[in-house]
């Protein structure tokens, strides 16, 4: 039996490890990694800016960090950027299950659950994708605050400031942090605490942070396009809540988009979605004292996805939801799990608990060996994405950039005619379209495209740099030069806009 003590706490890190090893081998993805990672001169830089700008609109100054140590070690070679992200899945691993352990006193069901936690597939979009390090980075420092905030029995600021700490590093990472201190409630219920005046008031340094951190994503987020008006958003929040737990329970179907027609947000299958929700968190409520574990591990998968709920409206495309924002909202269904299990085992079922732990696992596990190749490449990507959702603009956008990249013009057009039929006001399609066209040796169309898409939105810096190409075969480097600066203004140290100034001299 002391091998087997010693066996389970490295179950959730092996589990990890072993599954998402091959995405050491993936490629860096045109969807986001070039902007946040490997063309942002703050990162490649080593830029000290990122603690006072956002990205574009998200102030995560500590994810960017890890990207500079990474680019100035290995430039911009991908392998060690996903290596870092597996291992602080790893990591995260081991601290769900000594955070399930303090919550169960159980450390074969905590095992088992954050085993489950490690396999799951809706976990794959944080890992293998560079640029989900965000959900992890902020996942670990938040289980460090939970479970330094469990293990201290005294709780004055004083004693709390390992906690508050790992909150503060939390938020560096991403806002979506703000939520700890609700989360610590479900802490203290899962620990038999009463919730009442003295317990929710102790929270008041961590309260702190968080307005401070809301506040500071408020004034990034303050120029981000809503879609819908609030009906429909709050029925497109249950309705994505809905969508994330069936996708926790039953991981069918999964893709890196999920479309949603806004005209189809008040259906008779969303309304019940909400309906399925309002419900679920009626049953955390009731069942806060009956079955304290249980109420507590629904309320923690409510609360953490909660923040992600207004990020789902784009200029672009309303999406129903993104695997990423399930990574944290996890954990709460790992302590639903935990709770199952150990319910078991205190009747003597132990055994049951083990094959079905196992069985879980596999199937799990063999999702996510399956799904997981998705993220080897762009073009992978994207055309797995238009597979379970075809109507994705995003993701016609996205594949066409890859193929224009590739020479593959015929292909690309098509599916940037498609994006521009769904959404005439699409700027990024219309700047790849202007590419197509300038590579056509149509000038005088790519130029109405690109300014067209400048109308749409005049920040958008591509346009500017594309539109400076256009100027230089016409013969006119005034203008290229005014565009090339236009496009650093926007965004200063941009390398190509940089590049062409210089071979301009």
């Amino acid at each position: 039996m002391t091998g087997l003590r010693r066996f389970w706490p490295m179950l959730p890190v092996i589990t990890a490890l072993l599954l998402f090893a091959p995405a050491v081998t993936f490629e860096s993805v045109r969807w986001d990694d070039p902007q946040l990672v490997f063309e942002n001169p703050r990162v490649t830089a080593f830029s000290p800016s990122i603690w006072w700008t956002y990205d574009p609109e998200l102030y995560v100054p500590l994810t960017l960090t890890t990207y500079q140590i990474e680019y100035a070690l290995v430039g911009p070679q991908p392998w060690l950027f996903h290596l870092t992200n597996i291992l602080l899945h790893a990591l995260n691993a081991a601290l769900v299950f000594l955070l399930l352990k303090r919550l169960t006193g159980s450390q074969s069901a905590a095992a088992i659950a954050a085993a489950l936690f490690a396999a799951h597939p809706l976990t794959i979009e944080a890992v293998a994708w560079i640029s989900g390090r965000k959900e992890l980075l902020w996942a670990a420092f938040a289980l460090c605050s939970m479970l330094l905030y469990a293990r201290t029995d005294a709780r004055h600021v004083r004693t709390l400031l390992p906690s508050i700490g790992c909150m503060i590093l939390a938020t560096l990472a991403k806002p979506t942090a703000l939520v700890i201190p609700f989360l610590l409630l479900t802490i203290d219920a899962a620990t038999g605490r009463r919730i009442d005046q003295r317990v929710a008031v102790e929270k008041w340094p961590y309260v702190i942070v968080s307005i401070i951190t809301g506040v500071i994503a408020f004034l990034g987020k303050e120029h981000a396009v809503g879609m819908l008006g609030p009906l429909d958003t709050l029925l497109l929040a249950l309705r994505s809540v809905a969508h994330t737990a069936q996708h926790a329970l039953a991981p069918i179907g999964l893709s890196t988009l999920y479309p949603v027609d806004p005209s189809g947000i008040r259906s008779a299958p969303a309304l019940l979605a909400g309906a399925a929700v309002l419900l679920l968190a009626g049953a955390a409520w009731i069942l806060r004292r009956r079955a304290t574990l249980l109420g507590a591990g629904i309320t923690f998968f409510l609360i953490a996805l909660a923040p992600s709920l207004l990020a789902y409206q784009r200029s672009n495309e309303v999406a129903l939801a993104a695997d990423r924002y399930a990574y944290v909202p996890l954990v709460g269904l790992a302590l639903v799990a935990a709770w199952g299990f150990t319910w078991m085992e205190s009747r003597g079922k132990r055994a049951i608990v083990w094959i079905f732990g196992a069985l879980a696992i596999a199937l799990l596990a063999a999702c996510t060996t399956l799904h997981l190749p998705v993220w080897h490449d762009t073009e992978t990507l994207f055309r797995a994405a238009l597979k379970t959702a075809p109507t994705s603009i995003v993701a016609k956008n996205n594949l066409a950039f890859r193929l224009l990249a590739d020479g593959k013009l015929a292909e690309a057009e098509v599916l940037l005619s498609e994006a521009l039929t769904a959404n005439p006001r699409y700027a990024d399609a219309l700047v790849n379209l202007a590419a197509i066209r300038g590579r056509q040796g149509r000038l005088d169309e790519a130029e109405s495209l690109l300014l067209q898409a400048l109308s749409i939105n005049p920040k958008h810096v591509n346009a500017h740099i594309n539109l400076g190409g256009v100027a230089l075969k016409h013969g006119d480097r005034l203008r290229a030069r005014a565009e090339y600066e236009a496009a650093l203004a926007l965004q200063p140290g941009n390398p190509h806009a940089l590049r062409l100034l210089q071979q301009m001299e």
